[in-house]
C-alpha cells in the first residue's frame, strides 16, 4: 500500500475517517486552494461555518443517495475536467464517504482514483464522538452511560471500528489506497500537513490550525447542562454559544478529556475487549502502527489553566 498517492491518480478521494482532523484539513485546503493549484491540486471550493467547520463535499456525495445520482456525477466530471484542463489532480474530501465505498465507486468518471484515509483507535474515537454529541447534537448522557451501551452492542458503527475501510479495500485493492495513521508516538498526526505530504505538496503548519477540537472537561460539564433547556430554547442559543465554549476550549493550555477520566476501569476493559479483534483486524490489513492510542498529558501544575464551569461561564458572557 503506498504511503504517497501516486501522480498517476487523477481523481483523489480524502474519506476522513471519522473523527481523524478532516474538518482542519478541509479548512486548510479551502483557505489555501490557490497554494494547492500552484502545486498541481484542485481543490474545490465549498463552505466553512464560523469555527471553521464544514462537510467538505459531502453534499455532493449525498446526492448519490437521495435522487440526485446523475446530477452527483456529472458535478464530479466537471471538476475533473477543470482539473485535467489546469494540468492539475482533483482531491475532494467528505467524511460521510467513509462509508459509501459501495455507492461511490461505480458513479465515478475515471478509473485512475485514490483514497485516502487515516484512522484512529476506537478508544479515543469514542471520546471523541462523544465530545462532538455533547457539542452539536444536544446529548445528555455520560460518557459512562455511552460506553455501557457499546460495551453491549451485537456490532459497534463503523465510525468507531474503521471496518468499513475493508469495503473501499474489496473495491480499490492495496494499490488504490493509502491508508495512515492518526496518532503516531502518542500524538494526533498534523492532519492537513500529513495529508498534503501524502499528496507530494507543501502546506505550512501555521496553515493548518486545529478545528472542531474536543471541549475541555469542564466546557463539556457546562454544555450538558445547557442541554437540558427545552429544545426550543437550546436551538435559539445553540450555535451561538457553540462559538463561545470552542474559543475557550482552543486557549493555550487547555486540554480535552480521555477515557480515564470519564470512564470506570470495569468499562474500559470491556471495550478494550470489545474493540479488539477490530483493531487486530485493521493492523493485520492495513500495519501494525496503524492504531495507537493517544496519550493525553496533565499539564504542570504551573502552566494549568484553571479550567471549571464558572470559567467557562465568564469566557460565554465576556465573549
Amino acid at each position: 500500500m503506498p504511503s504517497r498517492i501516486p501522480d498517476s491518480a487523477e481523481f483523489i478521494l480524502h474519506i476522513g475517517g471519522p473523527k481523524t482532523g478532516s474538518s482542519a484539513a478541509q479548512r486548510a485546503f479551502c483557505l489555501h486552494a490557490d497554494l494547492l493549484r500552484s502545486q498541481g491540486i484542485l481543490y474545490p471550493a465549498h463552505p466553512l461555518d464560523q469555527n471553521g467547520v464544514s462537510g467538505g463535499h459531502g453534499d455532493i456525495f449525498v446526492m448519490l443517495t437521495n435522487g440526485q445520482a446523475e446530477q452527483a456525477r456529472k458535478t464530479f466530471e466537471a471538476y475533473l475536467d477543470d482539473a485535467r484542463r489546469n494540468g492539475c489532480r482533483l482531491l475532494m474530501s467528505a467524511e460521510v464517504a467513509f462509508a459509501m465505498a459501495d455507492t461511490i465507486v461505480p458513479a465515478l468518471p475515471t478509473d485512475a482514483f485514490h483514497v485516502v484515509s487515516f484512522v484512529r483507535h476506537p478508544m479515543d474515537a469514542l471520546a471523541s464522538h462523544y465530545n462532538q454529541g455533547i457539542k452539536r447534537n444536544a446529548s445528555r448522557g455520560t460518557l459512562e452511560q455511552i460506553a455501557k451501551v457499546v460495551v453491549s452492542m451485537p456490532s459497534v458503527p463503523s465510525s468507531l471500528t474503521g471496518v468499513a475501510l475493508f469495503d473501499w479495500l474489496r473495491h480499490c485493492g492495496h494499490e488504490r489506497m493509502t491508508v495512515l495513521p492518526y496518532v503516531e508516538g502518542g500524538r494526533p498526526v498534523n492532519t492537513p500537513v500529513r495529508l498534503a505530504a501524502a499528496l507530494g505538496v507543501t502546506l505550512e503548519e501555521d496553515a493548518a490550525r486545529p478545528v472542531n477540537a474536543s471541549y475541555t472537561p469542564a466546557a463539556v460539564k457546562f454544555k450538558l447542562l445547557v442541554n437540558h433547556l427545552p429544545p426550543p430554547l437550546l436551538a435559539a442559543v445553540d450555535a451561538e454559544l457553540d462559538v463561545a465554549v470552542q474559543a475557550y476550549s482552543d486557549l493555550p493550555r487547555r486540554r480535552s478529556q480521555g477515557l480515564a477520566e470519564w470512564v470506570t476501569p470495569e468499562t474500559i476493559a470491556g471495550l478494550e475487549a470489545r474493540f479488539r479483534d477490530n483493531v487486530d483486524r485493521l493492523q493485520a490489513e492495513f500495519g501494525s502502527a496503524i492504531v495507537s492510542r493517544e496519550t493525553i498529558d496533565s499539564p504542570l501544575p504551573s502552566e494549568a489553566a484553571v479550567d471549571s464551569i464558572d470559567a467557562v461561564w465568564a469566557h460565554v458572557r465576556a465573549t
